[in-house]
């Protein structure tokens, strides 16, 4: 982390009558009047007489408030220079800061903002370092030392007539204690503000940081299935010198063992601190040998041999686990469930894009536990209810279209669980191209099904829903219906289903009669009360 070695923002003093902090810029005096930082050096040199509107400027510098120009705001108390004089002439005033330092082996940055208060007098200024054990010398008429023994760090002919931020690189200046000088040389111009001086130790850091979105959108894929990884990261620039040549790698693995070379890519010339850089690896990786992949990125720049911290130049992700029958979206914990409510039907699921020809056998799908509502309310009529799953094809955009297949039924119970169920007609061989899955809400009473949900690698475009009442009046995605319903439905695409004789497979136990005692070792129900359904014929505020 860098370290202040020096700030000044003219904000406050303490009163001599209360000893308490007020503003600098503030007295019966008024403007003119109003004290210096302590320990400033302030050097008149051109020792003019400033014209009448600025006579408060009535020493090289002078604090007052920000009472003009952009972002004025008269609580903030700056420091005022002119070079409005009567007669007109050039100015030479100087504020000179108190010794900092040493600045640190590692080097140290010089920040401040600046602007002019009219766009069409700008005062132009000069910034310069003196180093210790030289001090400024100099006064009012008298220039002293303070141009032959220090060295101009910036410069401008006019700076802006908006507040305007600056940073100088005081490596140069290492293990050294030095002076700041602000010069105001402009030639009858009007009036420059400065506030905000400051000196921080130097860190040189940059991070590698996960980029939006998911390099595999898959956690699970099945045997023989290929996906793409798209791999990106993100350089960040989180210390404070600037990075050239800034680039990363990232090197695939599989089962924790490296796959072929790095894949390297360019990320920006130059990365300012603050910035961030995009990097993308391009072409795609193609995902295949079943086991777990994983992806390690580096990220580096010119400055690699100076870094702070070079453990977080360094990222590690999981990409998918290949291998089994399972082609799904979900990840992670169940954290809810989502059904329509509306009494009606309709489909909620997500889709899958297909890079191969390739056969699958059914679809598998979670449905969370329910409970009755305490009397007098009549038990839910929810168990019971035959409820399938479908297979569509896609339309051009992505929204489900035609139905290519569906399930048979299971019966839903108070218990839930994990099904797996074959299509009717059996397997489904399907070209390359974008499916959707979905599993189907029964008509009538039942109410909304309890369709189980997770939060991680949702992909807004993916996920989908349409019932013949809603009030899209389309397939929509779920972040039409509000950002609560962002989650990724339960529901998978199988490349074999082993069957038990009811012709569907229960994972977990079989369902229960709605006064059966729940299983040993069941898992908790993840809504916020057992039985709660959301419904998105009814969204919660």
């Amino acid at each position: 982390m860098a370290a202040t070695l020096f700030l000044e923002d003219f904000q406050t003093r303490i009163d001599p009558d209360t000893q308490q902090p007020v503003l600098r810029c503030s007295g019966p005096g008024g403007p003119g009047t109003y004290p210096f930082p302590a320990g400033w050096l302030l050097r008149n040199v051109d020792n003019r007489t400033p014209a009448a509107n600025v006579s408060y400027v009535n020493e090289a510098w002078e604090v007052r408030e920000d009472f003009g120009g952009d972002g004025l705001d008269v609580n903030n108390c700056v420091a005022f220079s002119t070079s409005w004089y009567a007669p007109a002439g050039a100015a030479n005033d100087w504020m000179w800061t108190p010794a900092i330092g040493p600045i640190p082996a590692s080097g140290g940055a010089l920040s401040w903002r600046a602007k002019n208060y009219d766009a069409l007098y700008l005062d132009g200024y000069e910034v310069r370092v003196m180093a210790a054990p030289t001090v400024p010398t100099g006064g009012t008429g008298t220039i002293g030392n303070q141009i032959t023994n220090s060295t101009v760090v910036f410069s401008t002919p006019g700076e802006a007539a908006v507040w305007t931020s600056h940073t100088v690189d005081l490596l140069p200046y290492a293990n050294q204690t030095i002076y700041i000088g602000f010069r105001n040389n402009a030639n009858d111009k009007f009036l420059l503000v400065v506030d905000d001086i400051k000196v921080i130790s130097t860190t040189t850091d940059l991070a590698a940081v996960a980029a939006t979105g998911f390099a595999v959108d898959y956690p699970r894929v099945p045997a023989g299935i290929s996906v793409d990884a798209n791999f990106k990261v993100v350089a960040s620039n989180i210390g404070t010198t600037t990075f050239t040549t800034v680039a990363g790698s990232a090197q695939p693995a599989l089962n924790g063992s490296p796959q072929g070379s790095p894949l390297t890519a360019s990320g920006a010339p130059s990365l300012a601190p603050g910035a961030t850089a995009n990097i993308a690896f391009t072409p795609a990786f193609a995902l295949g040998t079943a086991g777990t992949w994983s992806v390690s990125y580096a990220v580096t720049s010119d400055q690699n041999a100076a870094d702070n911290d070079p453990a977080n130049n360094l990222l590690q992700a999981s990409l998918t686990t290949i291998g089994g029958n399972e082609w799904s979206r979900h990840e992670g914990a169940v954290t809810g469930t989502l059904g329509i409510g509306a009494g009606n039907g309709g489909e909620l699921g997500t889709s899958y894009t297909l890079g191969q020809t390739a056969s699958f056998e059914g679809i598998r799908f979670g449905l969370g536990t329910v409970t009755d509502p305490a009397p007098p309310d009549p038990p839910s009529s929810w168990p019971g209810q035959n409820v399938v799953a479908n297979l569509r094809a896609t339309d051009g955009t992505g929204k489900p279209a035609g139905l290519i297949a569906t399930t048979e039924a299971i019966v839903s119970s108070y218990r839930g669980g994990v099904y797996d169920v074959k299509f009717v007609g059996g397997p489904q061989t399907l070209a390359p191209g974008t499916y959707f899955v979905s599993v189907v809400e029964p008509t009538g009473t039942g109410g909304a099904m309890p369709l189980q949900l997770s939060l991680n690698r949702y992909v807004d475009t993916a996920n989908w829903v349409n019932w013949p009442t809603s009030p899209a009046g389309d397939w929509k995605n779920l972040s039409y219906f509000g950002p609560t319903f962002q989650r990724v439905p339960h529901v998978s695409l199988l490349s074999e289903v082993s069957l038990f004789k009811d012709d569907f497979e229960l994972h977990g136990d079989a369902p229960v009669a709605r006064n059966a005692a729940p299983a040993a070792g069941t898992a908790s129900p993840s809504t916020r009360r057992q039985g709660e359904r959301a419904a998105l014929a009814a969204p919660r505020r």
